[in-house]
């Protein structure tokens, strides 16, 4: 997820996108960091149904991105 970021911030300097577009661009990328924790928690509580996709926010946030 480091590398997702990294590489991210590196491509949004050279994009011609607005600032506020960068800056969603840049958030949901940082929201991507959700997701091994989503995982983890999710194998910690058993593969069942009734566990939240605590997840879903980190994948959102590396679509956006």
């Amino acid at each position: 997820m480091s590398f997702f970021n990294f590489y991210v911030g590196l491509i949004l300097n050279n994009l011609n996108l607005s600032e506020k577009l960068k800056k969603i661009c840049s958030y949901a990328a940082m929201a991507s960091i959700i997701l091994p924790f989503g995982l983890f928690i999710k194998g910690m509580m058993g593969v069942s149904e009734d566990v939240p996709p605590f997840g879903i926010v980190g994948v959102i946030g590396i679509v956006i991105a």
